[in-house]
């Protein structure tokens, strides 16, 4: 996509955040990025330094090759398969103080400004509102929640690494 817009990539990097779904009981990688991370993401920085000073044209600079790949269950599911998973965030209505801070963060304004509650259709499962909410009055529901739970405390056991494209 930025080649197509006429940037030229000479780095790029996959680094590691808490999954949208960590909440609770169900923890992915909490704590992400954390030190380790931002030290690997400080050298990546000091070598797209060394990589540019060291060059006489950023157009001699090679492309870079990356060649990033989905888990195996990533393939099989279709596009937005957050849907699949979860319902929108419900609102606690006891734990509420209506300090709105929900919707200030929602990045599509999914939340109805009068109710608080989500609107199913508009969102995109990103628990922004979850996680900020001071007051834990938001909370996500699995639609299969042994699966759910099962599926994700899985992936969630071995620490991944970022990956570096230099």
């Amino acid at each position: 996509m930025m080649s197509h817009q006429g940037f030229k990539i000479i780095a790029a990097a996959n680094f590691i955040s808490e999954h949208a779904f960590s909440h609770g009981e169900i923890r992915i990688a909490p704590g992400r990025p954390d030190v380790l991370d931002l030290e690997k993401a400080e050298q990546l920085g000091k070598q797209i330094q060394q990589k540019i000073e060291s060059s006489k044209d950023l157009k001699t600079i090679p492309d870079l090759n990356i060649r990033g790949e989905l888990l195996p269950v990533s393939k099989l599911l279709p596009k937005h398969s957050e849907i699949l998973f979860t319902h929108a965030p419900q609102i606690i209505p006891e734990l509420c103080q209506n300090c709105r801070k929900c919707l200030e963060v929602c990045p599509v304004k999914a939340i109805d400004p009068h109710s608080l509650k989500s609107r199913e259709k508009l969102c995109i499962r990103c628990f922004a509102c979850v996680k900020l909410c001071p007051h834990h009055a938001r909370k996500i529901i699995f639609k299969q929640p042994l699966l759910a739970k099962t599926f994700l405390k899985r992936i969630g056991r071995k620490r991944k690494e970022p990956e570096i494209y230099i």
